[in-house]
């Protein structure tokens, strides 16, 4: 990750640092994992409901061959 985000700027004139860029990037960066995070965790969700865990023992499910 931080080969990727920008680096700071150094105004010529006053020599002052300015990473508004990288803030921004950041910012940017954080919303995009927190995303990613959600949207593969839903799908952890799924895969486990899909596999049977936490199923109901009431019976078996309308997919389960019956003998």
């Amino acid at each position: 990750m931080d080969n990727e985000k920008p680096t700071c700027n150094v105004n010529e004139t006053t020599h002052e640092e300015n990473c508004r860029d990288q803030q921004l990037w950041l910012g940017f960066y954080s919303d995009f994992a927190k995303r990613r995070k959600a949207i593969c965790d839903m799908g952890a969700q799924k895969r486990k409901r899909s596999i049977g865990y936490g199923r109901s023992t009431i019976g078996p499910s309308p997919y389960e061959p019956v003998f």
